[in-house]
């Protein structure tokens, strides 16, 4: 029953998260064009990156999950107390999904033990995520209609490489807004309803940040005698999604 349950957590994660990042690229991106439905962009985003982002959503998973596997095996190896183990089993298996360390997994599975393991996941996980902010973006305006693969990943970090400080301020203030203190102060002011509500806005809202930071990103690698970038590259990817 876990086990289906976790499979079902996954394909509800990577849909969401692909529907999501599809829908903000079409909304903002038809801000800038003249002339086109925006509404109807609204749901052929949403089709669109179910069928164009699952890789990406799934590959950010993964190696979420990949990361997170391999520090239960460095730290936890020696807890041999099976209640404790299993503890921490779901833990582990609910921290992929979750956008930070929310504080009630610590009160989890509490124990001086666990600091270590935090703190490294929090760090890692940091170092992913900032990674990850512009391959969804890449795949996006990549017009190859082969499956995205290591290649958007590489093109992802060089341009992350190309505004370091912006991505590295941005990234802090992602953490502060919508880390476990942000969270948890959303749902002491708001109650856990409109703090959830609240916390998903500033979700959003960082989506909309990191695609402002690649348009800026591609902007500076034309400065610097890269490819050429404009309205035409976005608007001949706002086409693919009719396709």
């Amino acid at each position: 029953m876990l086990s289906s349950v976790h499979v079902l957590a996954i394909l509800g994660y990577i849909t969401v998260h692909s529907v999501a990042l599809g829908t903000v690229f079409a909304s903002v991106a038809g801000q800038h064009l003249q002339g086109r439905p925006r509404r109807w962009f609204h749901f052929s985003g949403m089709a669109f990156g179910v069928r164009r982002l699952t890789g990406f959503a799934f590959l950010r998973w993964a190696t979420r999950d990949a990361i997170v596997q391999m520090l239960c095996l460095w730290f936890f190896s020696e807890v041999h107390d099976q209640a404790q183990l299993f503890r921490l089993f779901v833990v582990a298996k609910l921290m992929p999904f979750s956008a930070s360390v929310n504080p009630w997994l610590a009160a989890t599975v509490g124990g001086p033990e666990l600091d270590g393991f935090f703190i490294v996941w929090a760090l890692l996980d940091a170092v992913i995520s900032v990674l990850f902010t512009v391959v969804p973006w890449v795949v996006v305006m990549d017009r190859d209609p082969r499956p995205p693969g290591r290649n958007a990943v590489k093109e992802g970090c060089y341009l992350v490489s190309l505004m370091a400080t912006d991505a590295t301020l941005i990234k802090c203030w992602q953490t502060v807004v919508c880390g476990s203190m942000g969270q948890l102060a959303m749902v002491t002011l708001g109650g856990k309803v409109l703090g959830g509500f609240l916390h998903s806005i500033g979700e959003v809202y960082f989506m909309v940040v990191w695609l402002m930071f690649y348009f800026s990103a591609r902007c500076k690698e034309v400065r610097l005698g890269g490819r050429h970038f404009g309205l035409e590259d976005v608007a001949a990817a706002l086409d693919g999604f009719r396709q």
